[in-house]
């Protein structure tokens, strides 16, 4: 067993790591829809008409999300903002992406009715 003060400062960490990863996505997410934004701003019409839902949706948020926090990582590898900007991009994206699956449910519907897969307890 922990002490009191080995404990709180395992939280302490802990809430220092979630802080930043709070403020990472944050940041994220207001770059994210900058990029968004300045993309769609001058993308052509016809590209616009056919292109805009599927960029609006979070599949295509991080895509492009991924594209351009690459771009950025690949053409300036020394700048320190700039590597923290592109980690803060995907890790909104990121979540963003996850967050707008129902995960259980896909996965109750791929295991359901797959034989083998019962516990033993339900038999």
């Amino acid at each position: 067993m922990l002490k009191v003060n080995e404990t709180l400062s395992i939280m302490v960490d802990a809430n220092k790591d979630a802080g930043v990863d709070s403020a990472k996505i944050i940041a994220g997410n207001i770059l994210n829809d900058r990029v968004n934004t300045i993309l769609m701003k001058n993308l052509p019409t016809g590209i616009k008409l056919v292109a805009g839902s599927y960029l609006e949706s979070n599949v295509g948020k991080a895509i492009v999300a991924n594209t351009v926090a690459g771009l950025l990582i690949h053409t300036m590898p020394e700048n320190e903002k700039v590597a923290i900007a592109a980690e803060a991009m995907i890790k909104s994206a990121s979540l963003a992406l996850a967050s707008s699956f129902n995960i259980e449910e896909m996965i109750n519907e791929l295991l359901d009715g797959v034989p083998g897969l019962t516990p033993a307890a339900e038999l």
